[in-house]
């Protein structure tokens, strides 16, 4: 068992972020088509991050501080379509450029670090939704892909066999079906 101190009477301060952001919404033909598209840009100061430290006899320490700023953009689109009463379709992508434009971790220069999101996301669905007699019956899919997110390639971070600490890319696939007296999913 180990035992990690928190540093005492080490003030840190709220997180700061300017967002902006530009787009487009639309609901076209009757409502059956949604266009919707974005672009943000975020600067992002005093970023809390923990940092492991050690005491002069090698007990552990963790302290948290303001020690990061970034620089966050990208664009987000989606469409939503139904084409017939019923029947629905969706699918969303997302890009994001993030990195630290200076990150200083216990006197050390991280600047370098990759900043902890994924560069790509999107996503599909559909659903189909049918009147019974009893209610209506409804059956979905929805697919999920997210890019490889990289937490780390500092050594300190990292296991024997590990060159970078890091998420792959992973897919998830839903389904389901729902009406009266039934759900399966």
């Amino acid at each position: 068992m180990s035992i990690i101190a928190n540093k005492v009477n080490s003030p840190f301060y709220p997180e700061n972020v300017e967002d902006s952001e530009v787009g487009l919404k639309s609901e076209l033909f009757d409502r059956r088509l949604r266009l919707n598209i974005a672009e943000f840009h975020m600067e992002y100061e005093d970023i809390q991050k923990a940092a492991l430290s050690f005491t002069t006899i090698g007990a552990p320490i963790r302290a948290i501080s303001n020690a990061a700023e970034a620089t966050i953009k990208g664009v987000e689109g989606e469409i939503v379509a139904v084409p017939t009463d019923g029947l629905r379709f969706n699918a969303t992508v997302s890009y994001i450029d993030a990195g630290y434009d200076k990150f200083i971790d216990d006197s050390v220069d991280s600047s370098y670090e990759p900043f902890e999101t994924s560069e790509w996301t999107c996503s599909l669905g559909a659903q189909y939704t049918a009147p019974l007699s009893l209610g209506e019956i409804t059956a979905r899919a929805d697919w999920y892909w997210q890019d490889d997110v990289v937490f780390s390639a500092r050594n300190a971070f990292l296991r024997s066999n590990e060159k970078i600490h890091a998420q792959k890319s992973y897919r998830l696939l839903a389904a389901y079906i729902e009406g009266p007296c039934l759900t399966m999913g």
